[in-house]
């Protein structure tokens, strides 16, 4: 049996507000993500930071990804973080230091 959608990605503001819905037919994939991103950057808004669960592996990629991408785009995310998401620290201890600090400083100033 084959369906029209295997997955549904969601991109929501803060506020709950549908940025865009993506088909997602092949499993996770850092390009699903990093298309999110690129239009939430089209849409003019200025993310402070990314939660992702596998942002110690998908924040490579998308750096990379980024390089391709018009100017504009690229110094809007020149200081974007990637915290991890604390219920993730266990999975990824190799990573667990930079990841806690960098989700610490995002709490001091207010923004988690």
């Amino acid at each position: 049996m084959q369906y029209d959608i295997t997955a549904l990605g969601a991109c929501l503001c803060r506020h709950g507000h549908i940025i865009n819905l993506m088909n997602i037919f092949t499993g996770e994939r850092y390009a699903y993500a990093a298309l999110f991103m690129l239009r939430i950057l089209q849409a003019g808004i200025r993310p402070e930071f990314v939660w992702y669960d596998i942002n110690c592996r998908w924040s490579i990629f998308f750096k990379r990804f980024m390089e391709a991408q018009p100017e504009e785009y690229r110094a809007v995310v020149e200081g974007l973080q990637f915290p991890l998401p604390v219920w993730h620290l266990y999975a990824h201890r190799c990573c667990i230091c930079f990841f806690l600090v960098a989700c610490l400083a995002l709490m001091l100033i207010g923004v988690i």
